[in-house]
């Protein structure tokens, strides 16, 4: 029992247990319980390993009968259902409304007949055990609610690192991303967790922090996932770092120091001679394809349509082309002209006007003719998932308007549920 409940003394005690537990413990998750006024302790405790970046999994609060402390984890209270002291339930209405603010997760066991201070007594200590045992394993076999330090282990290989990219060029590139540690990483809905770039420049200052992004799919402890990523190059010529890392979004990249687990590769930025014949072509990443949740998918192509297959799952989708400067006196960059978009399944054909809010940045404004309209993409151009609401299964996203000469046949497998439809140029 703790005789002192001044904050300095709850603090000198939690500080030491906390060093003792990761000297003999200095790897893997944790399990802490507290009862009574010891749960004041436990928790302080608990505060300072989350604080040093350990996988604390549950904080036990047996007794607890004290103002709540604000605890981001998972907490379990245990208590005796007759206790006039720890039982919620007997001092408050609605006490998960406070439980709710207060902690991460939280769950609530009551021992029925128990008084307060029975839980160990010889009638009910199996009953305690019991309930300490269940839910140390139903948090030891979920996932921790934050990634903790040793869960930040990746390795990331690139297939095929460009050496050089054109000032502004996109490229995306395919890569593969391995989860080292020995936690779960899940999806990016939950976890935060997002593949990212960016670049280092000879200073070491870094620019473009929020270059390129790929959400991520749930990642088993040691597996594997293949993934593309679109990035864009620095608008000035020289050479640069680019690098490629997990990324917590809004609070740390994985491997900061850039040693153990991110890919930092070295690339030339340099711009096309002024009489360069293909100057006009600068920045080209190659024919008109959808990154679909961070992965290329490349479809039909041709001189006024491009077509592409999109599976009905998809969170993110970015239309990915050259860019070309505008003739003088227009300042922007131009990636496609799109005259017409359609979203189709095998029932449906429904035809998006260009002003839509789910064509969203990358999208520049209509420009119209005696005839018709159009809008121009700045080449990396984002469609949001509230466009193909409502579709059944897979479908297909049909853009018309003018892209460039086909290079070389690509087809990703695509079946054309309109192959027929006929449409102006």
């Amino acid at each position: 029992m703790v005789t002192s409940r001044r904050e300095e003394d709850i603090q000198a005690l939690a500080l030491r247990y906390a060093a003792d537990l990761q000297e003999v413990w200095p790897d893997g998750p944790i399990l802490i319980a507290g009862a009574c006024q010891g749960g004041i302790v436990a928790q302080a405790m608990a505060e300072h390993l989350l604080h040093r970046g350990r996988d604390v999994r549950l904080l036990a609060l047996m007794e607890w009968g004290f103002n709540l402390r604000s605890y981001p984890g998972r907490v379990l209270l245990l208590y005796g259902e007759e206790s006039r002291f720890s039982s919620p339930y007997r001092r408050f209405s609605e006490p998960d409304r406070a439980w709710s603010r207060r902690y991460g997760e939280v769950s609530a066991v009551a021992l029925p007949d128990a008084a307060y201070r029975e839980l160990f007594d010889a009638k009910y200590v199996t009953s305690t055990a019991a309930s300490l045992a269940d839910a140390c394993a139903q948090a030891l076999a979920r996932p921790p609610l934050e990634v903790p330090v040793d869960g930040r282990r990746a390795a990331i290989c690139l297939a095929a690192p460009p050496a050089s990219l054109k000032p502004g060029q996109p490229l995306t590139i395919a890569l593969t991303l391995k989860n080292r540690s020995a936690y779960a990483w899940l999806e990016t809905e939950s976890s935060g967790l997002m593949l990212g770039s960016y670049w280092v420049d000879d200073l070491e200052e870094t620019l473009q922090p929020s270059d390129g992004r790929c959400l991520l799919p749930r990642i088993e402890a040691g597996a594997s996932v293949e993934l593309g990523l679109t990035i864009t190059a620095p608008r000035n010529a020289g050479r640069f770092l680019l690098v490629v890392d997990v990324v917590e979004e809004g609070n740390t990249w994985f491997d900061p120091a850039r040693t153990e687990g991110a890919a930092a590769l070295p690339v030339e930025v340099v711009p096309d001679a002024p009489d360069d014949p293909r100057s006009e072509r600068a920045g080209a990443s190659g024919d008109p394809h959808l990154v679909i949740d961070g992965t290329a998918r490349f479809g039909r192509v041709c001189a006024d349509e491009l077509l592409f297959s999109v599976p009905r799952g998809a969170r993110s989708v970015r239309l990915v082309s050259a860019r070309t400067p505008a003739a003088a006196p227009d300042v922007r960059t131009l990636g496609v002209l799109i005259s017409q978009i359609s979203v189709e399944d095998h029932a449906h054909v429904r035809d998006v006007a260009l002003d839509d809010p789910a064509l969203s940045a990358g999208f520049f404004d209509i420009e119209r003719g005696e005839a018709s309209s159009w809008c121009w993409t700045d080449g990396d151009a984002e469609i949001l998932p509230t466009l193909w609401a409502g579709m059944k299964g897979d479908f297909i996203l049909r853009f018309r308007g003018m892209f460039p000469p086909r290079t070389a046949s690509r087809e990703d497998g695509l079946a054309d549920p309109k192959r027929d439809r006929t449409h102006a140029p």
